[in-house]
């Protein structure tokens, strides 16, 4: 249950946190749901906070790194994705780059000489 004090920080924070979550993504969209990501772990982390003078670094911190968690996880491209890519860029004469984790490949990553 939501406590007046959770709400107050909520509602004093909110649009601080939009704008930072907008500043970071450069995405609306992507805000809001940052945005309400923190509020929702906010609301469900929030009560382990010892030291409610620390509230508002504990929800821009947490935004921040719930946007840096989405970014990796946004990044990281799959062995198939990777196969796809070398067979777009193949007729280009690209090298073959050995993706990490690569099951089958026993080709070493490329270098430039």
């Amino acid at each position: 249950m939501d406590t007046p004090a959770d709400v107050t920080s909520i509602e004093r924070f909110y649009p601080s946190l939009y704008r930072f979550a907008l500043s970071l993504s450069r995405n609306e969209s992507v805000a809001a749901d940052l945005t309400q990501e923190t509020c929702y772990l906010w609301a469900s982390k929030g009560h382990q906070l010892r030291d409610l003078s620390r509230v508002k670094s504990w929800l821009f911190t947490t935004l921040h790194r719930e946007f840096l968690r989405r970014e990796r996880q946004g990044s990281r491209i799959s062995y198939h994705e990777n196969q796809q890519i070398e067979a777009e860029l193949a007729p280009m004469g690209t090298l073959h780059v050995q993706p990490r984790g690569c099951p089958n490949c026993d080709v070493r990553p490329a270098t430039r000489g």
